[in-house]
C-alpha cells in the first residue's frame, strides 16, 4: 500500500511517501501558513522521484491539527480532494501525537508534545513510552505512544498540573521555545524548534486505517481546539471552527 502523509500544520510544510511499512521518500521546507500552497507541487515531486503517478496512492494521511489554522486547512482540503479525485481512503492524524513520534523513543518515561498557540500558551498533549525494548520498536524508530492527556490549548505549567507528574519524568517537544515565566519546570529535557515529521503522519495514517478508521474524505476536517476568530464573530457560522 502507498502512504502519502501530509504536514502543513507547523511552520514546516512537507510530504512523504511510505510503502509496506518503509519510507520510500520525504520532503520538507520551512515556511510560514503561506507555503502550504506549495503543497501539490512537493507531493508531484515526491511522486516524480520515486518514478510513481498520483494513481499509484492507496492512502492519503494528513496532520488535522492542532496547529495553524490556515495550514491545516489548506492540508485538509487539499488531501480530502486528492483522496476524493482518486477514490482512495483519506485519515486525519493528530498533529501532537505525531509531533512525539517525530522524535526516536525517548528516555524520559513520558513525552510533552507542544505547538506554540500564542500569549505564552501551546496546544500539549502528553504520551506515555511505551514498555517494549528499542529492539522491539517500529522500523524507522516509530513507536506508538499511550495517549494520557488529551490536546487541548494550556502552559506549560498548566500541562504538567494536569498530568499530576513532576516535570523531570518529562521531555517537552515543541516547536517553539518555552516563555520565560515557564522556564523554570525541572523537565527531563526539552526541544524546541522540532518539527512534524510528515513520515510519522503516514505512518500513523497507516495504523489508524489498520485498526479501522474509516477512511471517508468526507470526515477528513481541521481539528484546532480553540474557536477561530471568525467563529467567535460569528457563533452560528461555519461548523468546522468549532473544532
Amino acid at each position: 500500500m502507498f502512504v502519502v502523509g501530509i504536514e502543513t500544520s507547523t511552520r514546516g510544510v512537507g510530504a512523504a511517501l511510505r510503502y509496506e511499512g518503509i519510507t520510500l521518500a520525504t520532503t520538507m521546507i520551512r515556511a510560514g501558513a503561506r507555503g502550504s500552497s506549495l503543497l501539490p507541487g512537493l507531493v508531484e515531486r515526491l511522486l516524480d522521484a520515486c518514478d510513481l503517478a498520483l494513481g499509484d496512492l492507496d492512502l492519503v494521511a494528513v496532520s488535522h491539527g492542532p496547529g495553524s489554522f490556515t495550514g491545516i486547512r489548506i492540508g485538509c482540503a487539499f488531501g480530502a480532494g486528492l483522496a476524493r479525485s482518486l477514490g482512495v481512503p483519506a485519515v486525519g492524524v493528530d498533529t501532537l501525537c505525531a509531533l512525539a513520534i517525530s522524535l526516536p523513543l525517548p528516555s524520559a518515561p513520558y513525552v510533552v508534545s507542544a505547538i506554540g498557540a500564542r500569549r505564552g500558551a501551546f496546544f500539549t498533549a502528553a504520551y506515555g513510552r511505551p514498555q517494549k525494548r528499542q529492539d522491539e520498536m517500529e522500523p524507522e524508530g516509530f513507536w506508538w505512544p499511550e495517549e494520557i492527556l488529551p490536546p487541548a490549548r494550556r502552559t506549560p505549567a498548566e500541562t504538567i498540573q494536569s498530568m499530576c507528574v513532576p516535570p523531570s519524568d518529562c521531555l517537552w517537544l515543541s516547536d517553539e521555545p518555552i516563555e520565560d515565566t515557564e522556564s523554570g519546570c525541572d523537565w527531563a529535557g526539552v526541544v524546541s524548534g522540532f518539527m512534524v515529521s510528515p513520515a510519522a503522519v503516514a505512518y500513523l495514517g497507516e495504523r489508524a486505517l489498520g485498526k479501522g478508521a474509516g477512511g471517508d474524505p468526507i470526515l477528513l476536517v481541521p481539528r484546532y481546539y480553540r474557536q477561530t476568530q471568525v467563529k467567535r464573530r460569528n457563533p452560528e457560522g461555519d461548523p468546522l471552527d468549532a473544532s
